[in-house]
């Protein structure tokens, strides 16, 4: 019985977190493009998002993002210095994909 609840609760936690793809770089380019939504952001390894959207040559940072500024600082914090940043991206979300590219949801450094 007891392994049962463990594989259950095991098969739940993992579900939890699969709606996401944390992706680790650092960031090569940061372009502000007429006609896109926000700030288009590339790392240096982005073959983790392949498929997640029609485009995957730019990450894009939604200009109606709620941490917007900040986000933004933290990007151009670690584009200077050249810190690795992580980028988290819904697989799940509806609103995943902005002008074709993956929106950025949550950004770590």
């Amino acid at each position: 019985m007891k392994g049962l609840l463990f594989s259950l609760l095991l098969l739940f936690s993992s579900q939890v977190f699969a709606d996401y793809i944390n992706v680790t770089g650092n960031i090569k380019l940061i372009n502000n493009w007429e006609g896109h939504n926000g700030h288009l952001i590339k790392l240096s390894d982005m073959s983790l998002t392949n498929g997640l959207c029609e485009r995957n040559d730019h990450y894009i940072l939604h200009k109606n993002h709620m941490f917007l500024k900040e986000n933004f600082s933290m990007l151009l914090t670690a584009r200077i210095s050249g810190m690795p940043v992580t980028i988290r991206f819904s697989d799940s979300a509806s609103n995943k994909c902005e002008d074709k590219f993956p929106r950025i949801f949550h950004i770590q450094l």
